[in-house]
């Protein structure tokens, strides 16, 4: 946004001149109207049986499987998960991750996942939960991020008890601008 200089005091001659206030503010609806565009996007999982290969405990790592694009305005998006922001400004979204986890063998394992901005975990967005072999445990991640051009989501999943790898059965990752 440009601000337009509007002087000290009326016919000062300090301020904008009438051509250089009106540039700006055309400038200024541009911009209004390209936050306007609608933005948002998409991805989901569904009957995954993809295994999330579990390297190193308490480690996130993207969830895996062939993520289906459902919606995609201002956003592209692939068979990893991955949301491009293809934008042109710094924008705030609202971000939905749900995902319903289970392990690949055993019982009792203590998870975790996590919105990531950039392949990068969002503070404090982490959901835990207690899951087994056929025993999955739904996890929710209501968030809000700014993305500039070309930043990125992806929904991330840890196991804390141990290398057990994790299967997303159903999930959706979904931003709203």
């Amino acid at each position: 946004m440009e601000t337009i200089n509007v002087g000290a005091s009326p016919g000062d001659h300090t301020g904008d001149l009438w051509r250089d206030a009106m540039i700006k503010t055309n400038s200024n609806f541009a911009e209004l109207a390209g936050l306007d565009a609608a933005k948002g996007g998409l991805v989901s999982l569904s009957a995954n049986a993809t295994e999330t290969v579990i390297a190193t405990i308490s480690t996130p790592v993207a969830i895996t499987g062939t993520w289906q694009t459902e919606e995609s305005a201002s956003f592209s998006t692939d068979a990893t998960g991955k949301m491009t922001y293809t934008g042109t400004a710094t924008v705030g979204f609202a971000v939905d991750a749900n995902a319903a986890i289970e392990a690949a063998g055993g019982t009792n394992k203590d998870i975790r996942a996590y919105l990531a901005v950039n392949g990068a975990i969002v503070a404090r967005s982490g959901r835990t939960a207690k899951v087994g072999a056929g025993d999955p445990s739904n996890v929710s991640i209501p968030w809000f991020v700014e993305l500039a051009p070309n930043d990125y989501l992806q929904f991330f999943a840890e196991n804390n008890t141990d290398t057990t790898n994790l299967i997303a059965i159903d999930a959706a990752l979904r931003v709203i601008g």
